[in-house]
């Protein structure tokens, strides 16, 4: 899948920042999240100049894979109803 302008919703369950694991970081472009409930996520991928990424999405039932064709630093904005956590990300 495809996904202009770079926000997905991904089923996932945020407690904390803690509970939200993104590997591998820094990553090779593909970064995996795991799936913890039925709960869905937003997710953006954001550079440092405020631009939004896009990026493709593979699902399976154990996981949601995000591959960014982009190398850098970014922020992954992932939001679940009031709920909002940005995780750093490099891609070399």
């Amino acid at each position: 899948y495809y996904f202009t302008p770079s926000i997905s919703s991904i089923p996932q369950k945020i407690m904390n920042d803690t509970d939200l694991n993104i590997y591998p970081n820094p990553s090779n472009g593909i970064v995996t999240i795991p799936l913890l409930s039925d709960k869905y996520l937003d997710i953006q991928v954001i550079d440092f100049t405020g631009k939004s990424i896009d990026f493709s999405l593979h699902e399976s039932k154990e996981s949601s894979i995000l591959n960014i064709d982009k190398k850098g630093l970014f922020i992954l904005k992932i939001s679940q109803k009031d709920k909002t956590i940005n995780k750093k990300l490099i891609v070399k």
